[in-house]
């Protein structure tokens, strides 16, 4: 299995992708340049950024793409980065290539187990259905709107980030994915909060509609821990620091390991920014 992720060229973001790095690095040793594959978009300003470091498959792609410049929405400016990235890498791979698809504040921090998967399914992790997005209850009408009336709902399950299949699969759903994340940034005004909540999370309520429509699979896995999301378990091997209260990514480069808990998940962002610092130290 290879682990995409998309990452943006702000340097405030680049420490993301060293920790990601870092984390595949020690888990995966000589494999881990073959295992993990970062599509930074860049601005569009400039042809090529110089990243910081150096990886293998560190590569860049503007995002002012044909599709990127459809749509410019108040309320989420670069809407479709990961389509964007998507649209230009998959026929780097094989139809049979098993990726990992992820935001670029998630990380290994144990090795992930034998990935089986058929084409027209994706694992994913279902927790951002009851957390917020709720696209099987109140806020069904904004998938509804893309099927027809007389289906049942069969596929989706509100699930996202990790999302695992196959690049035959990714490519089935990825002009879908593009046309209806856009079509729900253009009915939606972001008047209300619940419009601007809908806007934000529209890459989301368009993959799993995207699913719906082309019958693909979308298998619940308990392999993201997600702190002050969830509980940590001896299946989870990905971590999304997304909301995280002890190691926020919003207080970067404060970090306060005092306030960490002796699990997997910490014990890798401490030897990341052991690492760091001792880096910072050659350079003085």
């Amino acid at each position: 299995m290879i682990s995409v992720s998309i990452n943006v060229s702000e340097s405030r973001f680049f420490w993301y992708l060293d920790l990601s790095w870092f984390a595949h690095s020690e888990l995966y040793k000589s494999e881990a340049s073959e295992k993990l594959y970062s599509a930074i978009i860049c601005d569009g300003k400039k042809e090529e950024i110089q990243f910081p470091i150096k990886y293998k498959h560190c590569h860049s792609f503007k995002s002012d793409n044909k599709i990127f410049n459809k749509i410019k929405h108040k309320n989420n400016p670069e809407p479709i980065n990961v389509q964007v990235a998507l649209s230009q890498i998959l026929n780097e791979f094989h139809d049979d290539t098993v990726i990992e698809l992820i935001d670029h504040d998630m990380f290994h921090f144990r090795p992930h187990p034998k990935i089986e998967i058929n084409h027209d399914e994706f694992i994913v992790c279902d927790l951002y259905e009851k957390w917020h997005l709720h696209s099987l209850t109140s806020n069904k009408h904004v998938i509804l709107q893309f099927l027809k009336s007389d289906d049942p709902i069969s596929f989706y399950n509100g699930g996202h980030v990790p999302i695992i299949g196959t690049v035959k699969t990714f490519k089935k759903i990825l002009d879908d994915w593009i046309r209806i994340h856009i079509s729900i940034l253009r009915k939606e005004k972001g008047d209300t909060q619940e419009s601007n909540d809908i806007c934000w999370w529209a890459g989301m309520y368009s993959f799993n509609a995207v699913c719906e429509i082309h019958k693909i699979k979308m298998i619940a896995k308990n392999y993201c821990y997600i702190p002050d999301a969830n509980s940590l378990t001896d299946e989870m091997y990905i971590g999304h620091f997304s909301v995280d209260k002890r190691f926020n990514k919003r207080n970067y480069p404060f970090i306060y390991e005092q306030d960490f808990l002796e699990n997997d998940y910490y014990h890798m962002i401490k030897r990341w920014n052991h690492n760091m610092n001792i880096e910072r130290w050659k350079r003085i």
